[in-house]
């Protein structure tokens, strides 16, 4: 899409349309995506608890939950009361329900594409696109801090816990804002955490996390 000038078919029609193209697939990666994932997300069919499914037998209901799922598995198999769960990044069950999608990189750590290139010498078009590519990135910032202050009640209530366990959560960078969070609401009281993992291979990457 990004033809040459000397090119002997081009014409000025063409002047914007590597400009269109990148903004159609970001304009995809951002919008669409996060309408396609709620549509995927709503198709899920959480069944009723049931003795015949087998189920983590301890779990406790009376337990305070942050969950990064967006289904209603906790309140609905394990019937953990909704006033207990906080579903940090929205939950799909609701058709128009708000889910929060996106990247950790907040604007300062994140360098612009258009950095070092010369505005003069370079091909508008490409400083154009990149602009654009800029910001996507701006709008698919996940705002983790924005959304600790807005629950800042829940992470309060978390004074008087004594153990903390994480259940299938790769502790990735990507949500660290909300561990910390954590940590930070406990108040350095000696709180005992419980990582599950799926094999004891993951306990150095695990331990490094932490």
């Amino acid at each position: 899409f990004l033809a040459s000038y000397a090119d002997e078919d081009w014409s000025d029609a063409g002047h914007h349309d590597f400009q269109y193209e990148v903004d159609r697939v970001a304009t995809g990666l951002s919008k669409t995506l996060q309408s396609r994932f709620g549509d995927w997300i709503r198709s899920i069919v959480v069944p009723d608890c049931s003795p015949t499914i087998q189920l983590l037998g301890t779990l406790d209901r009376n337990a305070l939950y942050l969950t990064f799922n967006y289904t209603s598995t906790l309140n609905k198999l394990y019937d953990v009361p909704a006033e207990n769960i906080l579903h940090i990044h929205g939950e799909g069950t609701e058709p128009g329900s708000e889910l929060i999608l996106g990247h950790a990189w907040t604007p300062d750590e994140r360098t612009s594409l258009q950095k070092g290139l010369d505005g003069e010498s370079a091909d508008h078009r490409v400083m154009e696109a990149l602009g654009r590519l800029d910001d996507y990135f701006e709008q698919t910032f996940k705002p983790s801090e924005q959304i600790i202050t807005l629950n800042a009640g829940f992470f309060s209530d978390l004074r008087s816990d004594t153990h903390v366990t994480v259940l299938g959560h790769s502790l990735s960078a990507v949500d660290k804002a909300y561990f910390l969070a954590v940590v930070e609401a406990l108040e350095g009281r000696p709180v005992i955490w419980t990582v599950a993992v799926r094999s004891h291979d993951e306990d150095p990457h695990k331990i490094q996390c932490l």
